[in-house]
C-alpha cells in the first residue's frame, strides 16, 4: 500500500491536490478570509427581527366636525375608489370615524413600496375631495415605528412646568442623528386663553370672528422689504408682536360712542392649559411621557445605548458624579426653593456659568485648568444630571433589552451547543488531536460567515444568529467524514499526503452531495408567501453561508492540516498548529531568501518559532486537561458504544432476512403518526412573551380624560401590588393623531404592566392577566377590556370574524349577536366589536327660512357656531424662543351645557339685536354611529378576541361551532377573518416550499449518483424523520407553525445525509466484487461511527436551542426561545428518529433496489473531485 501511495502522490492534481501542496497559501487565505469575517462583524447592524417590510399603507385624512357617514361618504369612498383600480393591490380597508378617515391599502408581498406609495399619491390627486380637506397623509405601517424608548418624567413641579421641561430642556438633547421624533404626552400644554363675555358680547354688538382677526392682524412680525443707503443695505421688518399679556389686554377691537373697546374690557386674558387629551402616571404620581422613534435604517440596539448613555451618563461619568458628591456632599445642579424650582434661577445660574467660563478663558487661565473644567463639563453633562432637585427621569419601556437578552440567548445556546458537539467527538474519537482539528471548523465557519452577512444586507438579529445556531452541530459533519476517511487511508498503510489526498478524494463527491441537499431546501425560501418569507431569509443566508464554508474547510484546509508531520507520526500526534510549524519548515530551499534579508528572515523565524512553540506547549496542555476532564466519561461512553459497534452488523443481518417484518413495523408507525397528526393543532407564528403586555381599559364614551384618570388611578394602584409585578404607568386618554380604533378616545386608558425579570415568563403573564381581569370585574364603570402584548411580526387580531352589511342598523345587531356567541367559547377573551357604542352628538339643524328673514346664511352660521364652541387660534404669543397658540373663544364656564349652547348669539358683527341659536335652528341629541368601516366594496365590522390555552385552529373550529345556527338580520354575511388567511396562505406556501425541497434534494443526488433509483432510497428517509417529528410535537403539545415548517424543510435537508454516506458507502463495497448482503453490511458497519457522530454532534448543538440547556451562570434570561424551540425540536425529533431507522430501513430497503449480475454498473459514485 504505502509504494501504491507513494505513486499516487505523484499523480495528485486538482484543485485538493494543490491545496495539499500549497499549505502556506491555504492559510494565508484562511487567515484572509477570517480578517474579512471580523471585519464584517463589526458592521453589521443588531436587531431583533429582520427588516420586515410590510405592504400596507395608510391613508389618513382629517376632516373636523364631520360624523362618521359624513367622512365615509364624502372621503373614504372616493380615496377607497381611487386606489383600488391600483395594480398588487391585495385588499382595500376603509374606516370612518368622528372627524378622521382612515383608509387601509393591503398590497402582495413584494411590492416595492415606494413605487406603490408613488402611484396612491397619483390617484390621490385625482380624488374629488371637499373644499377645506387637508392634503391627506400616506403612512407606511412598519413596526419600528414604535417606539423604541418610553421615559417618564416626574417631580415637584406642576404639570405645566413638567411639560415645559420636558419640552424645552429634555427633548433637544434627545434628538441624535438617528432619532426620527420625540414626542411628549401628558402633562398640561400651555396657552392663552382669552374667554369672551358672551352678554358683553351681543350688548356691544361684537362677533368672534372680528377679535380673532383683529387680534390677528395686531400680532405682527412680517418683512417689509430692504432699503439701500449708499454700499449699505438694510433689511426693513416691520415688528409689533405682543411682548406680554398686557399687550393683549389692551388691544383696540372697537370703538363704541367714540369709546374705544379694548380686549380687556369683554374678556378675561389668561395663560391656560389646552383642553387634556392625556394624563399620565408613572407608579401613580402625575408625569410627562416622552416617547423616542427611530429612523428606519437606524441600528436600535446602538441608538438606545447612545440614548441611556445622553440621559442617565456613562459609567465613568456616574461615578465621577458620585466621587463628587462625596466630596462637595451635595449634588451640584440648578437651586431649588421650598421643593420647587425657579425655572428663572436655573436659567441665570446657567448664563452666569457660561460667562464665568467665557470669562476664564478669555483672561487667559492656563491650560491645566481649562482642560479640568473641560473635563467636568463633560463629566457633568447628561440629562438625569442637569435635572432640578427632586425631578426624575425613568426608563419605563427599552426593548433594546430584550433584544440584547435574545441576543445574547442565542450566543450562549450557539456556544453550548459548539461545546457539547466538541465533547461528543471526543467521546467517539478518544483522542484530543482529532477532536481539536474537527472542532477547529466551528469557528472559523462562524467567524467567516460574517462577511458574505454584511454583503448580503443582513443583521444580526435572533433569525440570522438562530441560523448560525442551528449550523453549528452540522458544521463539523462533512469534517467528520473527511477526517474520518483520512485516517483509514493512514492505517491501510498510506504516505500522510497520500492518505490525505485519497481519503478527501474519496469522500469528496459525498460530502458536497450532502452539503448541496442541506442548502438545496432553502432555496424554496423564495417561495414562501407572507410574513414567513420575510422573517426566515436571513435564517436560511446564514445556514447556507456557514455550511458552504464549513465544506471548504473540510475539503481544503483541514486535509491540508492532517498532511503535514513526520513521516512515522499518525493522526493521533498531530494537532493543527504542530501541522502549521510543519508546513513553514516545508518551504522549498528556492525560495530562502539571501545576504541582510537572509539574517532578518533568521530573526523573524526564531520570534514565531519561540511563539509557536508556546502555542504547542498550549495546544498539548489543553488537550492533556481536556483528555483526563472526559477520561472517566469516555470510559462510560465506550462501555456502552463499543457493544452497539459489535451488536450492529448482527442486527442488520437479521434485518436483511426479516425485511418485510421491517417495513411493516415502519408503516404501522407511519399510520399511527398519521392518526395522531390530526390532533395537532396550528398557528401562524408562537406568541412571545417579553414581561411587558398592556391593559386597554374603556369607560363610557360621555367620561372626560379627567374622570378616566381618577377611576384609572386606585386600579394602577392595585395593579402595582400584584406579586411580580415590576412597575406600572398609565395613559388617560389617547392624542388625537395617535388612535388605532375607534374603540379609543378620552374615556379610555392605557396601563402598561412590566413584570419582574427572571423565570418563566409565560406563567408570569397568564397569572397577572388572570388577577388583573378579577380587578376589572369589580369595577362598575369599566365597560370593556382587553390586553394587548408588543407584537414583532403580525399585524392580524389571532380569532376575528367579519360581520358584512351595508344597513348600519341591521350590522350594529348581527355584530352585537356574533359578540354573545363568541363570549361563550370558554377558550376566548377580550372579546369586543369594532362597532361599539357612538358618541351622543348635538345635532344642530337649520332652519333656512328663519336664517333668511335675519340675512344670514346657513355657512356663516355653521362657521360662528363653531367658533363660539371650540374657539379660533388666531395667532401665536412669542414667549422666550417658543411660541403659545393664543385661542379666542367663550369663557368655557358659560358654555358649559346644551341649554347655553341654545343661547348662543350668531348675529352678525354690529347688529344690535341678538340672534339666539335656537330661534333659527333645532337641536336635537342623537347617538352615531363610533366608525364606519368598509371591508372592501362592502361595509362591515369585525368581532376580535384572544386565545387561551387553545392553538389557534382549534380556536377558530371553537368560533365556528359557536356561530352555527345562530340568527341574523336581513342581508348579513359572515366570514373568519383575522390570522386565519394568513395562516391558510402560510400552511399552502409552506407545503409547496417542502415538497420542492424534497424535489431539489432529490435532483441533487440523482446527479450525484448518476441514478434514478438510488436516490428515491435516500428519499425514504423523510418520511422517517416526519413520523418522529409528529410524535414528538404530539407528546409536548407543540402546535405547528410557521416555525415548525421551516424546521421540516431544514430536516429533510439534514436527515438524507446519513443516507447519502451510507449508500456511498455500499456502493464502493460492491464495487469490491462482494455481494450485495456482505456489501451492505460491510458498508453501514464502516459508517456506524460517523453517521452517529454527525447525527449526536447536530442534536446536542440543536438542543441549547429548546431552552432545556442553559448555562445559568452566563446570564440566560430565555427571551426570545419561543421562535426558536418549535424549529429545534422539530429538527431534534425527526433526526433522531430518522437516524435510528436509517440505520435499519435505508439498508433494507436498498437491498430491494441492487441486482446482483450488476455490481460493476451499481456503483455510480463518482471516484474524482471536482478539480
Amino acid at each position: 500500500m504505502t509504494a501504491t501511495g507513494s505513486a499516487a502522490a505523484v499523480e495528485q492534481r486538482g484543485l485538493l491536490a494543490l491545496a495539499i501542496q500549497r499549505p502556506v497559501g491555504v492559510t494565508m487565505i484562511v487567515l484572509a478570509l477570517l480578517v474579512f469575517g471580523f471585519v464584517g462583524y463589526g458592521k453589521l447592524p443588531v436587531t431583533l427581527l429582520p427588516e420586515l417590510s410590510y405592504p400596507t399603507v395608510t391613508i389618513r385624512t382629517e376632516y373636523p366636525g364631520a360624523s362618521p357617514e359624513d367622512i365615509e361618504d364624502r372621503i373614504s369612498e372616493p380615496i377607497r375608489e381611487a386606489v383600488s383600480v391600483l395594480g398588487s393591490v391585495a385588499k382595500v380597508t376603509s374606516i370612518s370615524r368622528s372627524g378622521q378617515s382612515d383608509v387601509i391599502v393591503e398590497f402582495g408581498w413584494g411590492t416595492p413600496m415606494s413605487n406603490a406609495v408613488g402611484d396612491i399619491r397619483e390617484k390621490l390627486d385625482r380624488a374629488f375631495l371637499p373644499p377645506g380637506v387637508p392634503v391627506p397623509l400616506i403612512l407606511r405601517y412598519d413596526p419600528s415605528l414604535d417606539p423604541i424608548m418610553t421615559l417618564g418624567l416626574g417631580g415637584p413641579l406642576d404639570l405645566m412646568d413638567l411639560r415645559y421641561w420636558a419640552e424645552e430642556e429634555v427633548e433637544p438633547d434627545l434628538r441624535l442623528d438617528d432619532v426620527a421624533a420625540v414626542k411628549v404626552k401628558g402633562g398640561d400644554e400651555k396657552e392663552i386663553l382669552i374667554a369672551l363675555d358672551p352678554t358683553k358680547l351681543s350688548a356691544l354688538g361684537l362677533d368672534i370672528r372680528q377679535i380673532a382677526s383683529q387680534l390677528q392682524a395686531e400680532n405682527l412680525n412680517s418683512s417689509a422689504g430692504s432699503l439701500d443707503e449708499g454700499e449699505t443695505e438694510y433689511l426693513v421688518r416691520a415688528l409689533n408682536e405682543f411682548r406680554s399679556l398686557d399687550d393683549v389686554r389692551g388691544l383696540i377691537v372697537a370703538r363704541r360712542n367714540n369709546a374705544n373697546i379694548r380686549l380687556g374690557e369683554v374678556a378675561t386674558v389668561r395663560p391656560s392649559a389646552k383642553d387634556k387629551e392625556v394624563l399620565a402616571r408613572v407608579n401613580g404620581k402625575p408625569a410627562v411621557l416622552i416617547e423616542i422613534y427611530k429612523s428606519a435604517d437606524a441600528n436600535l440596539v446602538a441608538l438606545a445605548r447612545q440614548l441611556r448613555h445622553r440621559i442617565f451618563g456613562t459609567e465613568e461619568q456616574r461615578q465621577f458624579v458620585a466621587d463628587e458628591e462625596k466630596t462637595t456632599g451635595a449634588k451640584p445642579g440648578p437651586p431649588t426653593a421650598s421643593g420647587g424650582v425657579d425655572q428663572a434661577d436655573v436659567q441665570g445660574k446657567a448664563a452666569e456659568n457660561k460667562t464665568a467660563k467665557q470669562k476664564a478663558e478669555k483672561h487667559g487661565d492656563g491650560a491645566k485648568e481649562r482642560r479640568a473644567r473641560a473635563k467636568r463639563a463633560a463629566m457633568h453633562d447628561f440629562i438625569a444630571n442637569r435635572l432640578p432637585k427632586g425631578m426624575q427621569v425613568a426608563l419605563l419601556t427599552n426593548p433594546a433589552r430584550y433584544i440584547e437578552n435574545s441576543i445574547q440567548e442565542v450566543l450562549e445556546s450557539a456556544a453550548v451547543g459548539g461545546l457539547l458537539a466538541i465533547v461528543v467527538l471526543f467521546l467517539f474519537l478518544r483522542r484530543a488531536g482529532p477532536t481539536l482539528l474537527i472542532s477547529l471548523s466551528i469557528p472559523l465557519s462562524l467567524v467567516v460567515t460574517f462577511a458574505p452577512l454584511m454583503l448580503t444586507d443582513v443583521s444580526l438579529n435572533v433569525m440570522s444568529l438562530g441560523g448560525l445556531a442551528l449550523g453549528v452541530g452540522m458544521l463539523v459533519d462533512t469534517s467528520i467524514v473527511v477526517l474520518e476517511s483520512i485516517t483509514r487511508c493512514r492505517e491501510e498503510g498510506d504516505s500522510l499526503i497520500s492518505a490525505a489526498f485519497r481519503g478527501v478524494r474519496e469522500v469528496s463527491g459525498a460530502v458536497i452531495a450532502s452539503t448541496l441537499t442541506t442548502i438545496a431546501v432553502f432555496l424554496p425560501i423564495v417561495f414562501v408567501e407572507g410574513i414567513a418569507g420575510q422573517l426566515f431569509r436571513d435564517q436560511a443566508l446564514a445556514v447556507v453561508f456557514s455550511l458552504i464554508v464549513a465544506l471548504l474547510v473540510s475539503l481544503f484546509l483541514l486535509p491540508m492540516l492532517a498532511s503535514r508531520g513526520r513521516t512515522h507520526a499518525t493522526l493521533a500526534q498531530r494537532g493543527p498548529i504542530e501541522a502549521y510549524v510543519y508546513a513553514l519548515r516545508r518551504q522549498p530551499r528556492r525560495r530562502r531568501l539571501a545576504g541582510m534579508q537572509r539574517s532578518i528572515a533568521r530573526s523573524i523565524n526564531t520570534l514565531l518559532a519561540w511563539l509557536i512553540r508556546g502555542l504547542v506547549r498550549a495546544k498539548n496542555a489543553a488537550g492533556s486537561t481536556l483528555g483526563s476532564l472526559l477520561q472517566w466519561p469516555a470510559r462510560a461512553f465506550n462501555a456502552v458504544y463499543e457493544p452497539i459497534e459489535r451488536a450492529y452488523p448482527n442486527l442488520l443481518s437479521m434485518a436483511l432476512r426479516a425485511r418485510a417484518l421491517v417495513l411493516l413495523v415502519v408503516v404501522a408507525a407511519g399510520a399511527l403518526a398519521v392518526m395522531r397528526a390530526k390532533n395537532l393543532g396550528s398557528e401562524v407564528l408562537p406568541e412571545v412573551h417579553q414581561g411587558e403586555f398592556t391593559t386597554l381599559i374603556f369607560l363610557d364614551r360621555t367620561v372626560k380624560v379627567e374622570k378616566t384618570d381618577r377611576i384609572v388611578k386606585p386600579l394602577e394602584q392595585a395593579i402595582r401590588a400584584l406579586p411580580q409585578v415590576n412597575r406600572t404607568f398609565v395613559s388617560a386618554g389617547i392624542a388625537r393623531d395617535e388612535l388605532r380604533s375607534s374603540e379609543e378616545g378620552k374615556h379610555s386608558a392605557r396601563i402598561y404592566v412590566v413584570l419582574e425579570t427572571g423565570g418563566d415568563m409565560v406563567t408570569k403573564e397568564t397569572s397577572a392577566r388572570s388577577r388583573i381581569r378579577q380587578l376589572l370585574e369589580t369595577v362598575p364603570a369599566v365597560q370593556a377590556y382587553r390586553f394587548e402584548t408588543p407584537t414583532l411580526f403580525s399585524i392580524n387580531t389571532p380569532v376575528s370574524v367579519e360581520v358584512l352589511c351595508h344597513n348600519l342598523f341591521n350590522l350594529r345587531r348581527a355584530a352585537a349577536l356574533v359578540e354573545a356567541r363568541m363570549r361563550e367559547v370558554p377558550q376566548l377573551s377580550d372579546v369586543q366589536s369594532t362597532l361599539g357604542r357612538g358618541n351622543t352628538e348635538v345635532v344642530v339643524r337649520f332652519d333656512r327660512e328663519k336664517l333668511t328673514q335675519v340675512g344670514l346664511q346657513i355657512g356663516t352660521a355653521a362657521s360662528r357656531l363653531a367658533a363660539y364652541v371650540k374657539g379660533e387660534v388666531p395667532t401665536r404669543f412669542p414667549e422666550r424662543e417658543k411660541k403659545i397658540d393664543m385661542r379666542v373663544r367663550l369663557d368655557p364656564t358659560e358654555m358649559e351645557g346644551v341649554t347655553e349652547l341654545r343661547a348662543v348669539d350668531i348675529s352678525e358683527s354690529g347688529s344690535t339685536t341678538p340672534i339666539p341659536l335656537f330661534s333659527v335652528a333645532s337641536l336635537v341629541l342623537l347617538e352615531g354611529p363610533s366608525e364606519v368601516r368598509r371591508l372592501g366594496s362592502r361595509r362591515g365590522a369585525e368581532v376580535r378576541g384572544t386565545v387561551n390555552g387553545l392553538d389557534l385552529a382549534s380556536a377558530q373550529t371553537s368560533v365556528e361551532a359557536a356561530l352555527a345556527g345562530i340568527t341574523l338580520p336581513p342581508g348579513v354575511e359572515l366570514r373568519l377573518g383575522g390570522q386565519k388567511v394568513e395562516m391558510d396562505r402560510s400552511k399552502a406556501s409552506m407545503l409547496q416550499a417542502l415538497l420542492l425541497a424534497v424535489f431539489l434534494i432529490y435532483v441533487v443526488m440523482a446527479a450525484q449518483f448518476e441514478s434514478l433509483v438510488q436516490p428515491l432510497v435516500i428519499i425514504f428517509t423523510v418520511p422517517l424523520a416526519v413520523i418522529g417529528v409528529v410524535f414528538a410535537l404530539d407528546f409536548l403539545s407543540i402546535p405547528v407553525s410557521v416555525v415548525v415548517f421551516l424546521g421540516g424543510i431544514m430536516l429533510a435537508g439534514i436527515v438524507v445525509n446519513n443516507a447519502i454516506v451510507l449508500i456511498d458507502r455500499m456502493n464502493q463495497e460492491r464495487a469490491k466484487n462482494k455481494s450485495a448482503r456482505q456489501a451492505i453490511i460491510d458498508g453501514a458497519a464502516v459508517r456506524l461511527r460517523p453517521v452517529l457522530m454527525t447525527t449526536a454532534t447536530t442534536v446536542l448543538g440543536l438542543l441549547p436551542l429548546t431552552g432545556w440547556v442553559s448555562l445559568r451562570f452566563f446570564g440566560s434570561s430565555g427571551e426570545g426561545v419561543e421562535l426558536r424551540a418549535p424549529m429545534a425540536i422539530t429538527v431534534i425529533s425527526g433526526l433522531l428518529f430518522s437516524t435510528l431507522l436509517t440505520l435499519v430501513v435505508i439498508p433494507v430497503v436498498y437491498s430491494f433496489v441492487v441486482r446482483e449480475h450488476t455490481v460493476a454498473a451499481e456503483a455510480a459514485t463518482p471516484e474524482g473531485t471536482p478539480s
